[in-house]
Protein backbone atom coordinates (compact mmCIF):
# COMPACT_ATOMS: atom_id res chain seq x y z
CA UNK A 1 0.00 0.00 0.00
CA UNK A 2 1.27 3.28 -1.25
CA UNK A 3 1.02 6.65 0.52
CA UNK A 4 1.24 10.27 1.33
CA UNK A 5 2.30 10.57 4.93
CA UNK A 6 6.14 12.05 4.48
CA UNK A 7 4.69 14.66 1.85
CA UNK A 8 1.80 15.59 4.28
CA UNK A 9 4.17 15.20 6.90
CA UNK A 10 6.40 18.15 5.31
CA UNK A 11 3.94 20.20 4.00
CA UNK A 12 3.07 21.03 7.69
CA UNK A 13 6.33 21.91 8.69
CA UNK A 14 6.46 18.41 10.87
CA UNK A 15 9.69 16.43 11.91
CA UNK A 16 8.45 12.82 12.54
CA UNK A 17 9.48 12.76 16.04
CA UNK A 18 6.80 15.84 16.35
CA UNK A 19 4.45 14.08 14.43
CA UNK A 20 4.72 10.61 15.97
CA UNK A 21 4.35 12.27 19.36
CA UNK A 22 1.16 13.91 17.76
CA UNK A 23 -0.19 10.80 16.86
CA UNK A 24 0.49 8.66 19.76
CA UNK A 25 3.26 6.22 18.28
CA UNK A 26 7.05 6.14 17.72
CA UNK A 27 8.82 7.38 15.36
CA UNK A 28 10.18 4.39 14.02
CA UNK A 29 6.62 3.83 13.62
CA UNK A 30 6.29 7.25 11.22
CA UNK A 31 9.24 6.03 9.54
CA UNK A 32 8.09 2.64 8.89
CA UNK A 33 4.62 3.75 7.54
CA UNK A 34 6.10 6.22 5.25
CA UNK A 35 8.89 3.57 3.57
CA UNK A 36 6.03 1.25 2.89
CA UNK A 37 7.68 -1.45 5.58
CA UNK A 38 4.03 -1.02 8.09
CA UNK A 39 0.49 -0.98 6.91
CA UNK A 40 -1.17 0.95 9.74
CA UNK A 41 -4.31 -0.36 11.46
CA UNK A 42 -7.69 1.13 10.54
CA UNK A 43 -7.78 2.93 13.55
CA UNK A 44 -4.30 4.77 13.41
CA UNK A 45 -5.42 5.39 10.13
CA UNK A 46 -8.16 7.40 10.71
CA UNK A 47 -5.98 9.20 13.60
CA UNK A 48 -3.17 10.08 10.78
CA UNK A 49 -6.40 11.56 8.61
CA UNK A 50 -7.67 13.15 11.22
CA UNK A 51 -4.64 15.04 12.55
CA UNK A 52 -3.90 15.76 8.61
CA UNK A 53 -7.17 16.80 7.42
CA UNK A 54 -7.64 14.69 5.05
CA UNK A 55 -9.81 11.36 4.17
CA UNK A 56 -7.96 7.97 4.48
CA UNK A 57 -8.58 7.70 0.64
CA UNK A 58 -6.69 10.92 0.41
CA UNK A 59 -3.50 9.67 2.28
CA UNK A 60 -3.46 5.52 1.87
CA UNK A 61 -3.23 4.37 -1.61
CA UNK A 62 -4.73 1.09 -1.98
CA UNK A 63 -3.85 -1.44 -4.78
CA UNK A 64 -4.41 -4.66 -5.99
CA UNK A 65 -1.68 -7.16 -5.71
CA UNK A 66 -1.54 -7.58 -9.42
CA UNK A 67 -0.81 -4.05 -9.73
CA UNK A 68 2.34 -4.03 -8.48
CA UNK A 69 5.64 -4.76 -10.57
CA UNK A 70 7.76 -7.41 -9.06
CA UNK A 71 10.66 -5.00 -9.04
CA UNK A 72 9.03 -2.24 -7.64
CA UNK A 73 6.90 -4.31 -4.71
CA UNK A 74 8.84 -3.68 -1.57
CA UNK A 75 9.56 -6.59 0.87
CA UNK A 76 7.64 -6.19 4.04
CA UNK A 77 10.67 -6.70 6.94
CA UNK A 78 8.09 -6.87 9.91
CA UNK A 79 5.44 -9.27 7.84
CA UNK A 80 4.44 -11.46 10.69
CA UNK A 81 3.32 -15.10 10.02
CA UNK A 82 3.11 -18.21 12.79
CA UNK A 83 0.32 -20.40 13.65
CA UNK A 84 -2.32 -17.93 13.78
CA UNK A 85 -1.24 -15.34 11.04
CA UNK A 86 -1.01 -17.24 7.47
CA UNK A 87 1.45 -15.64 5.34
CA UNK A 88 -0.49 -13.72 2.66
CA UNK A 89 -1.33 -14.75 -0.68
CA UNK A 90 0.51 -11.99 -2.63
CA UNK A 91 3.69 -11.70 -0.56
CA UNK A 92 5.51 -13.86 -2.97
CA UNK A 93 5.33 -11.18 -6.21
CA UNK A 94 7.67 -8.99 -4.66
CA UNK A 95 9.73 -11.44 -2.84
CA UNK A 96 13.01 -11.62 -4.22
CA UNK A 97 15.67 -14.66 -4.08
CA UNK A 98 19.41 -15.41 -4.33
CA UNK A 99 20.84 -18.62 -3.43
CA UNK A 100 23.55 -18.81 -0.39
CA UNK A 101 25.65 -21.37 0.65
CA UNK A 102 25.24 -23.52 3.65
CA UNK A 103 26.20 -26.03 5.37
CA UNK A 104 27.55 -29.58 3.84
CA UNK A 105 27.42 -27.61 0.83
CA UNK A 106 23.66 -27.41 0.34
CA UNK A 107 22.34 -24.24 -1.39
CA UNK A 108 19.63 -22.42 0.48
CA UNK A 109 17.18 -19.64 -0.71
CA UNK A 110 17.39 -16.63 1.19
CA UNK A 111 15.30 -12.65 0.47
CA UNK A 112 17.87 -10.93 -0.97
CA UNK A 113 19.00 -8.46 1.26
CA UNK A 114 18.92 -10.50 4.24
CA UNK A 115 21.31 -12.76 2.66
CA UNK A 116 23.74 -9.74 2.30
CA UNK A 117 22.80 -8.98 5.53
CA UNK A 118 23.58 -12.57 6.99
CA UNK A 119 26.95 -13.02 4.61
CA UNK A 120 28.36 -9.69 6.89
CA UNK A 121 27.14 -11.77 10.06
CA UNK A 122 29.36 -14.87 9.32
CA UNK A 123 31.71 -12.83 8.49
CA UNK A 124 31.47 -11.16 12.16
CA UNK A 125 30.68 -14.14 13.80
CA UNK A 126 34.13 -15.66 11.95
CA UNK A 127 36.07 -12.30 13.63
CA UNK A 128 34.64 -13.70 16.90
CA UNK A 129 35.60 -17.49 16.94
CA UNK A 130 32.52 -18.93 16.07
CA UNK A 131 31.41 -20.17 12.22
CA UNK A 132 27.89 -20.36 11.39
CA UNK A 133 26.19 -21.89 8.25
CA UNK A 134 22.57 -21.87 7.42
CA UNK A 135 20.92 -24.89 7.60
CA UNK A 136 17.42 -24.11 6.70
CA UNK A 137 15.90 -20.36 5.05
CA UNK A 138 13.16 -20.17 2.42
CA UNK A 139 10.84 -22.98 2.07
CA UNK A 140 8.08 -22.66 -0.18
CA UNK A 141 4.37 -23.69 0.92
CA UNK A 142 4.82 -27.60 -0.81
CA UNK A 143 7.99 -27.75 0.79
CA UNK A 144 6.60 -27.08 4.09
CA UNK A 145 3.61 -29.84 3.08
CA UNK A 146 6.33 -32.37 2.63
CA UNK A 147 8.05 -31.46 5.27
CA UNK A 148 4.49 -31.59 7.33
CA UNK A 149 3.77 -35.09 6.19
CA UNK A 150 7.41 -36.70 6.89
CA UNK A 151 7.60 -35.49 10.74
CA UNK A 152 4.02 -37.10 11.16
CA UNK A 153 5.23 -40.20 9.70
CA UNK A 154 8.34 -40.83 11.32
CA UNK A 155 7.16 -39.19 14.81
CA UNK A 156 3.71 -38.88 15.09
CA UNK A 157 1.23 -36.53 14.72
CA UNK A 158 1.38 -35.01 18.34
CA UNK A 159 4.74 -34.25 17.80
CA UNK A 160 4.51 -33.08 14.10
CA UNK A 161 1.79 -30.98 15.45
CA UNK A 162 3.56 -29.22 18.00
CA UNK A 163 7.11 -28.91 15.93
CA UNK A 164 5.90 -28.62 12.79
CA UNK A 165 4.40 -25.20 11.20
CA UNK A 166 1.08 -26.17 8.80
CA UNK A 167 2.08 -24.90 5.20
CA UNK A 168 1.23 -21.70 4.77
CA UNK A 169 1.70 -20.63 8.25
CA UNK A 170 5.60 -21.10 8.65
CA UNK A 171 7.73 -17.87 8.91
CA UNK A 172 10.23 -19.91 6.78
CA UNK A 173 7.72 -18.98 3.67
CA UNK A 174 9.20 -15.30 4.24
CA UNK A 175 12.42 -15.48 2.93
CA UNK A 176 13.53 -13.75 5.89
CA UNK A 177 13.74 -16.24 8.96
CA UNK A 178 16.78 -18.70 8.78
CA UNK A 179 18.19 -21.40 10.96
CA UNK A 180 22.48 -21.79 11.25
CA UNK A 181 24.26 -24.89 12.92
CA UNK A 182 27.40 -23.00 14.10
CA UNK A 183 30.81 -24.42 15.25
CA UNK A 184 32.80 -23.98 18.50
CA UNK A 185 35.59 -24.85 19.55
CA UNK A 186 36.27 -27.02 16.79
CA UNK A 187 33.21 -29.31 17.18
CA UNK A 188 30.01 -28.23 14.47
CA UNK A 189 26.49 -27.76 16.63
CA UNK A 190 24.69 -29.19 14.18
CA UNK A 191 21.63 -31.13 16.10
CA UNK A 192 18.89 -28.79 17.83
CA UNK A 193 19.33 -30.71 20.82
CA UNK A 194 23.31 -29.74 20.84
CA UNK A 195 22.37 -26.02 20.14
CA UNK A 196 19.78 -25.98 22.69
CA UNK A 197 22.85 -27.70 25.47
CA UNK A 198 25.41 -24.96 24.17
CA UNK A 199 23.27 -21.96 23.46
CA UNK A 200 25.04 -19.96 26.49
CA UNK A 201 28.12 -20.51 24.05
CA UNK A 202 26.33 -18.83 21.26
CA UNK A 203 25.30 -15.46 23.43
CA UNK A 204 28.48 -13.54 21.14
CA UNK A 205 26.10 -14.53 17.97
CA UNK A 206 22.86 -13.30 19.71
CA UNK A 207 24.70 -9.69 21.00
CA UNK A 208 25.47 -8.55 17.12
CA UNK A 209 22.59 -10.03 15.55
CA UNK A 210 20.67 -6.37 15.55
CA UNK A 211 23.86 -4.89 14.14
CA UNK A 212 22.92 -6.39 11.11
CA UNK A 213 19.09 -6.18 11.41
CA UNK A 214 18.55 -9.96 12.88
CA UNK A 215 16.54 -10.94 15.80
CA UNK A 216 16.53 -14.08 17.85
CA UNK A 217 13.10 -15.29 17.00
CA UNK A 218 11.53 -17.75 19.37
CA UNK A 219 12.23 -17.17 23.08
CA UNK A 220 12.13 -19.15 26.01
CA UNK A 221 9.31 -18.14 28.09
CA UNK A 222 7.04 -16.61 24.89
CA UNK A 223 6.12 -19.54 23.47
CA UNK A 224 2.31 -18.61 24.35
CA UNK A 225 3.06 -15.76 22.32
CA UNK A 226 4.79 -17.06 19.24
CA UNK A 227 3.44 -20.16 19.30
CA UNK A 228 7.11 -22.32 19.51
CA UNK A 229 9.25 -23.64 21.77
CA UNK A 230 12.66 -21.09 21.97
CA UNK A 231 14.41 -22.51 19.60
CA UNK A 232 17.98 -20.82 19.83
CA UNK A 233 19.50 -21.35 16.49
CA UNK A 234 16.12 -19.40 14.37
CA UNK A 235 16.91 -15.66 13.50
CA UNK A 236 14.69 -13.67 11.46
CA UNK A 237 15.51 -10.35 9.39
CA UNK A 238 13.63 -7.54 10.54
CA UNK A 239 15.46 -5.06 7.84
CA UNK A 240 15.97 -2.11 10.08
CA UNK A 241 18.59 -2.28 12.81
CA UNK A 242 17.28 0.06 15.11
CA UNK A 243 14.05 -2.54 14.85
CA UNK A 244 16.29 -5.15 16.01
CA UNK A 245 17.54 -3.08 18.30
CA UNK A 246 14.59 -2.38 20.13
CA UNK A 247 13.26 -5.87 20.40
CA UNK A 248 16.55 -7.18 21.38
CA UNK A 249 16.56 -4.78 24.37
CA UNK A 250 13.14 -5.11 25.29
CA UNK A 251 13.57 -8.86 25.32
CA UNK A 252 10.31 -8.82 23.14
CA UNK A 253 9.17 -10.91 20.31
CA UNK A 254 8.41 -9.71 16.84
CA UNK A 255 4.38 -9.85 18.33
CA UNK A 256 5.18 -7.92 20.68
CA UNK A 257 6.63 -5.17 18.90
CA UNK A 258 4.25 -5.21 16.25
CA UNK A 259 1.69 -5.19 18.99
CA UNK A 260 3.01 -2.39 21.30
CA UNK A 261 4.72 -0.07 18.80
CA UNK A 262 2.34 0.08 16.32
CA UNK A 263 -1.02 0.73 17.90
Amino acid sequence: MENRVEKLRKERGLNQEDFAKAIRVSRQTVSSIENGKYNPSLELAFTIADFLGKTIEEIFIYKRADEYDKKTCPTNYLILVNPFHKIPEDYFSGLELVEVRGYDGEVFRVEKKAARQFCKLQKAAAEIGIEILLSSAYRSVEKQRAIKEEFTKEYGEDYAERFVAEPGYSEHHTGLALDFVAEIGGKWLIENREIIERAGELQPIYDILPKYGFILRYLKGKEEITGYPAEPWHIRYVGDPEIAVQITAKGITLEEYKDYEHR
